[in-house]
């Protein structure tokens, strides 16, 4: 879904020099995610950043250009998505280290 809008080709892409960007993110988004959460966090960062990169890749502009000509119903679905990801594993792991620091105080 949050792909979506981004991937309208109604343009031909401006570069044409393979996945530079890809890997470019990948690398970025791998790095990003160690340091956030450790290996799964690795594989997570890879993965989003690989997406982005690829988005540059294709359109030959950054996300954020492509982010700004879609429509504003398209804006509010990556957006939502965004948001729902973001606050979804943000409050999974608060709840897990809110249980983990009840169990060594009862200790």
């Amino acid at each position: 879904m949050h792909e979506e809008g981004l991937n309208e080709d109604d343009e031909p892409a401006q570069n044409s020099g393979g996945s530079v960007w890809g890997l470019l993110g990948g690398l970025s988004g791998a790095t990003i995610g160690f340091i956030v959460g450790n290996v799964p966090g690795l594989l997570a960062g890879a993965v989003a950043g690989n997406r982005l990169g690829a988005i540059r890749d294709r359109k030959g502009q950054s996300v954020y250009q492509v982010f700004q000509e879609l429509p504003q119903s398209d804006k509010a679905k990556v957006l939502k998505f965004s948001f729902d990801v973001g606050v979804g594993s943000s409050s999974t792991s608060s709840r897990a280290s809110r249980g983990s620091s009840q169990r060594r105080r009862t200790d």
